[in-house]
């Protein structure tokens, strides 16, 4: 398989009913845990922040793929 074919078979995964299911849910935690008022200490204001660089990264997959895709067309 080409490298190509397998940005192309990601891509494919992001057209699903089950993804697009799943995105809602990453974005509404996202949402929910982006205020940071009620945060108590350092750590869990750290911890905080990995989650919600995690999840932002979920978000972002889809576009990251097709930047790579058409950056092997060009």
């Amino acid at each position: 398989m080409t490298e190509k074919q397998e940005i192309e078979a990601i891509l494919d995964l992001f057209t699903t009913e089950g993804y697009k299911f799943m995105l809602e849910d990453v974005k509404k935690h996202y949402d929910a845990i982006s205020n940071i008022d009620n945060v108590e200490g350092e750590k869990a204001l750290y911890l905080l922040q990995g989650q919600r660089h995690s999840l932002k990264w979920i978000m972002n997959m889809r576009d990251w793929y097709q930047n790579a895709l058409d950056n092997l067309e060009e």
